[in-house]
């Protein structure tokens, strides 16, 4: 509520917790509002603080993070995660009155979805059937059907898939199942791969990376960054038996210029909150090639540099004032 009053805003303004899922449920309120006429833009924000010890020694006990500090996604060696910190703020809005006010579109939304995990199959409720922490495979692979039929997008036509994978492996197994339950039909190549195995896992701002992930993927029309720590598939995944499915671990183009890449984003909460979301890359028929959007800041196309703030923030004036020196230096070069 205070960045509202601060930014003059006069739309719903709420925080969101569904632990590591909330980037992407504060997200589906945000598309869902636009579409209702609840509110004509919508301002996403999430973030992840380490500020104290207390959260990561309840995570140690549950046995989910990482002993090695890495996150060996969809891999063998899957033993927890590494948490990390970030925070992104994104702005949605109608696609064809952002267009027509002159904003640059970098992705399309087309279908949000979000569930709860329910109960395993066959488990009676309030009964010994799950922990609140395990996935459910049924549940996942429901939840991604749902999205896909309200984008109008078949398995076939997703070029890739950015999975919630944070290297655990009973996550890593019930995600995988699920993936291959909804799109292990198919003719042409799905890549998978999840920024956690980049970056660490953000935890309520984890899908907020992974969109922005697949912003700058279509931005370079290039699949980066690859999964890395991976070098065999984890036995529980069952990608090794569908040939269409893969982990991400080589840099390539987009396969085709002609046509826009149809992706597909998962971000699960640890206490059930699902939710899945379906991009499509914008391409204007008019738009630049990528080489066109790199600024100039020399020669005879100097007019077309692009002036941006850069604030500074230091603990003393002393240390203010050599850091301001120390950004002239490197702008002048």
């Amino acid at each position: 509520n205070r960045i509202s009053y601060h930014l003059n805003l006069t739309g719903p303004s709420f925080s969101v917790n569904t632990a590591c899922s909330s980037g992407a449920t504060a997200t589906h309120l945000g598309t869902k509002g636009i579409a209702s006429g609840e509110c004509s833009d919508a301002i996403v924000g999430s973030g992840s603080y380490l500020g104290n010890v207390f959260q990561s020694i309840a995570f140690n006990k549950l046995r989910v993070m990482s002993p090695t500090g890495r996150s060996h996604c969809f891999d063998a060696q899957a033993n927890g995660y590494l948490r990390s910190e970030g925070v992104t703020v994104m702005i949605i809005k109608d696609a064809m009155r952002a267009e027509r006010e002159g904003d640059t579109v970098h992705i399309m939304i087309l279908a949000t979805e979000i569930a709860c995990a329910g109960a395993e199959v066959d488990a009676a409720h309030f009964s010994s059937g799950r922990t609140i922490t395990k996935p459910v495979t049924e549940s996942q692979a429901d939840l991604m059907s749902r999205t896909l039929k309200e984008a109008g997008k078949a398995p076939n036509e997703f070029s890739y898939l950015e999975a919630h994978s944070t290297g655990t492996p009973v996550g890593d197994g019930v995600e995988g199942k699920a993936i291959a339950d909804v799109f292990g039909v198919r003719d042409t190549k799905l890549r998978i791969a999840s920024l956690r195995s980049n970056i660490g896992h953000q935890e309520s701002s984890s899908f907020s990376s992974s969109l922005l992930k697949a912003i700058l993927m279509c931005r370079h029309r290039t699949f980066y960054p690859i999964s890395t720590n991976y070098k065999s598939l984890n036995p529980e995944v069952p990608f090794d038996n569908i040939d269409s499915l893969c982990v991400q671990t080589d840099v390539e183009p987009f396969p085709s210029q002609a046509s826009s890449v149809v992706m597909g984003i998962n971000s699960f909460g640890f206490g059930g909150a699902y939710t899945n979301c379906v991009v499509k890359e914008h391409r204007r028929v008019d738009a630049p090639s990528p080489e066109e959007h790199e600024s100039v800041s020399t020669g005879e196309h100097a007019d077309n540099v692009r002036h941006v703030s850069a604030p500074l923030s230091a603990k003393s004036v002393p240390a203010l004032q050599e850091m301001a020196r120390a950004y002239a230096v490197w702008m002048q070069k």
